[in-house]
């Protein structure tokens, strides 16, 4: 079987303000989730999964929320652990904004992730 994770981060996301810090993220899901894979699944049946969460500022976590899955019914647990085992994240960004108003400093950042096994 192979595992892939696909999903909101892309390398396109490096021509946003958080495009670097997205994309330390994924690299921060992919690696628990991975090794959750090669130590608890032992699935064959291909599996998808679709998870939001919030990132507060600080770069903690509220959620995952399962959104849809299809598949192995384990599978979206084991992808909802590796994303609570990534966070936190570091403190979100903001200042990368040119001209952010102050009143958006803190929002939280509503992230979607769409994880695939084969």
């Amino acid at each position: 079987a192979r595992a892939e994770a696909e999903g909101e981060f892309s390398f396109e996301a490096t021509q946003h303000f958080f495009g670097d810090y997205f994309l330390r993220m994924r690299r921060e899901i992919e690696t628990p989730w991975t090794l959750l894979l090669m130590s608890r699944f032992k699935s064959e049946q291909p599996s998808r999964a679709v998870l939001d969460f919030l990132v507060l500022a600080d770069g903690s976590i509220v959620g995952p929320a399962t959104l849809t899955a299809d598949g192995d019914e384990l599978f979206p647990l084991v992808c909802s652990a590796a994303i609570r085992n990534a966070a936190p994240f570091g403190p979100v960004p903001y200042d990368a904004i040119p001209q952010l108003p102050e009143s958006l400093h803190g929002v939280p950042l509503r992230m979607r992730v769409r994880f695939k096994y084969q």
